[in-house]
């Protein structure tokens, strides 16, 4: 059973780049080994110190730390070392960074003789803050994130956070001393909205909250100037993101938990230009998610106000059932299909990898230390990069009362970029995974493979180690109160979401696209249909070859009704040869002969027509033999 003493260590005792080498096995001289199975490995660890599950070069990660203690332990030959494709190496979940696990599963063909020492090999060479607690044999073709159905992650945070008045002096209060929180429930309230649960239970009253002004707000967009950001100046905030966002960058592109890509830029959606500088602050914060008392720029004082700010709201605040109802009701928002483009970092809303199913979301309260913290259980297919931190924020949010209810609509609703805060990630862990379609068709060969042998283990992990670490270094490190102070409205903007104005048109853009997939589409359908469309089209064919003849035949400088007898008689007329000896070429030729004769025909007719005219001219311009006679007949009567 995994119980090492490092719920207590600090940040820096648990860093891996400091933890000493290992000391080598005998497996390591191994040049062979023996035959390759494959296994799914079931492991635990602290994610503290660690860039994510998934290898970087450069970057300390789980996966580099379980494959070099794999080597040592004589799993994995040297050969093999450093080729993940080689032993078919797959993670059924990506953590980020700093996330946990109380059973991760990796699946790999490992070398497992002798097979009742592997996992204590194995854990030998591990460091302290990761252990493996088991395997399980498995078909050849099983891939631990292909099979991997569903995901349960858990969030735990202490049930102060849930407190409207804790964490709100300081950063994002304006000079009149009013909180952005009251401001927000302000807003709501005149709205007509529910305002979010944060009745504190003690006879106080609470402070009158400033109602915003609505006559200057201009024209309902984004164009807002953004706010002064309180203790922490805006430059240093874009300084120290940029460093951070370099720095992730360097570490490679992140995917998400099924190995889909997703660009890690500490960069922010804003719908209007003018809302840049606002969101480069918001986007600062969400990079500096993670900070501490030790690295935070706060003098001890303010450290010391915020400490005493806690504990006086451990005495005066009471998470009732009430309040676990109202939390309740926001996470059942999140079931279901929606569209998680404002969850992640850089992904448009037409991406078909926003939406994502949540099969339940829900908060139960646990006792750590004896105290009381919030435990929200969220299950799901898969998820994208700082998406369940993204969700949490925002629902933390709307419970505080800094963001009216309907913000988390919004937040939801595709047409909209809209920038939500993140949650630390010192609260989260990946819980368990689940492998039912796997089991229900090759759950007979070498048994179901399931989280049961391994859960009393995983629960006391959880119990002795994950638990006691989390509270103890956000009661040292401050880790939640630090974040609360940059979650305000003078951030985030949550009482102006609803008039700004939609970035798209998802319905249309969606319909669009799917009206050219249709055009297309070849046509479908019975055979005749098929063979009257192939006709018609063929009919069309001809008709417009017909229509493109008859306009090069009537262009301008073409002969108006020339034959095909004419053409050929041009041809020989100029010494001109066809361009092809054809049937329809000799026939032009024999047409145009008949032709000729024809034409020879008439004119030797009108040629005799003329002779015979001619000669009928001439006799009658010669005088005639009787007329003579009488002439002379009719003088000698006279005479």
């Amino acid at each position: 059973m995994f119980v090492k003493d490092i719920a207590d260590a600090p940040v820096d005792a648990l860093n891996p780049a400091a933890a000493p080498p290992a000391a080598p096995s005998a497996a390591e001289d191994k040049k062979k080994g023996g035959p390759k199975r494959k296994i799914a490995l079931h492991l635990a660890y602290l994610g503290i110190g660690y860039y994510g599950m998934q290898r970087n070069p450069g970057f300390p990660t789980i996966e580099a730390d379980l494959e070099s203690a794999l080597v040592k332990a004589g799993a994995i030959s040297e050969q093999n070392a450093g080729s993940f494709v080689k032993i078919h190496w797959s993670r059924a979940a990506r953590t980020d960074k700093g996330v946990s696990a109380a059973c991760q599963v990796v699946s790999a063909k490992l070398m497992l003789e002798p097979k009742g020492t592997l996992v204590e090999r194995i854990n030998a060479q591990l460091p302290q803050q990761i252990h493996v607690l088991g395997f399980q044999r498995t078909t050849e073709g099983f891939d631990a994130r292909k099979f991997c159905d569903k995901r349960k992650y858990e969030y735990i945070l202490p049930a102060w956070v849930f407190d409207p008045e804790v964490c709100t002096k300081g950063r994002g209060q304006d000079s009149s001393g009013d909180t952005a929180a009251a401001a927000s429930t302000a807003a709501t309230s005149a709205s007509g909205t529910t305002a979010g649960f944060g009745a504190v239970q003690h006879s106080e009253a609470a402070a009158p909250a400033a109602q915003p002004s609505t006559a200057d707000d201009g024209p309902a967009d984004n164009a807002e100037q953004p706010e002064p950001a309180g203790d922490d100046e805006p430059a240093e905030l874009v300084a120290e993101a940029d460093a951070e966002a370099a720095a992730e960058a360097a570490a490679g592109d992140p995917q998400d938990d099924t190995g889909g890509e997703v660009d890690d830029n500490a960069a922010v959606k804003v719908s209007n230009k003018s809302e840049a500088a606002s969101a480069t602050a918001a986007a600062a914060i969400d990079v500096r998610q993670d900070q501490t008392a030790s690295s935070s720029r706060l003098d001890p004082q303010k450290l010391q106000r915020l400490r005493a700010d806690i504990a006086a709201s451990r005495s005066r605040f009471v998470f009732s059932t009430e309040h676990l109802q109202r939390l309740n009701q926001v996470l059942k928002q999140f079931e279901g299909t929606h569209n998680y483009h404002n969850f992640t970092l850089r992904l448009s809303a037409m991406d078909p990898q926003a939406r994502r199913y949540i099969i339940s979301f829900k908060a139960e309260l646990m006792d750590i230390k004896g105290q009381p913290w919030v435990k929200l259980v969220v299950l799901g297919q898969s998820f994208m990069l700082h998406q369940i931190r993204k969700m949490v924020g925002m629902a933390i949010a709307a419970v505080r009362g800094i963001a009216p209810a309907a913000c988390l609509r919004l937040a939801l609703d595709p047409d909209r970029d809209l920038t939500t805060p993140m949650a630390p990630a010192l609260g989260l862990f990946l819980d368990e995974t689940y492998f039912d379609a796997y089991n229900t068709r090759f759950g007979e060969l070498h048994g179901p493979l399931t989280f049961e042998p391994f859960r009393a283990a995983a629960e006391d992990f959880k119990r002795k180690v994950l638990y006691q670490h989390i509270a103890s270094s956000d009661e040292r490190e401050l880790i939640n109160a630090l974040w609360l102070r940059g979650c305000t409205d003078a951030y985030f903007k949550f009482t102006r979401w609803h008039r700004w104005r939609p970035a798209r048109s998802t319905a249309a853009l969606l319909a669009e696209s799917k009206q050219a997939a249709e055009a297309q589409k070849a046509p479908k359908g019975s055979y005749s249909k098929q063979l009257r469309q192939q006709q018609s089209k063929r009919h069309a064919d001809a008709s417009e070859q017909r229509l493109a003849k008859q306009q090069r035949l009537e262009r301008p400088g073409r002969l108006q009704g020339a034959t095909p007898a004419m053409v050929v008689g041009m041809q020989e007329t100029y010494g001109m040869q066809p361009h092809k000896d054809t049937p329809k070429a000799a026939q032009a030729r024999q047409e145009l002969q008949c032709m000729r004769q024809e034409h020879q025909q008439v004119l030797d007719e009108q040629q005799q027509q003329q002779q015979q005219q001619q000669q009928e001219q001439q006799q009658q311009l010669q005088p005639k033999p009787m007329v003579m006679q009488e002439v002379k007949a009719l003088a000698v009567t006279a005479a």
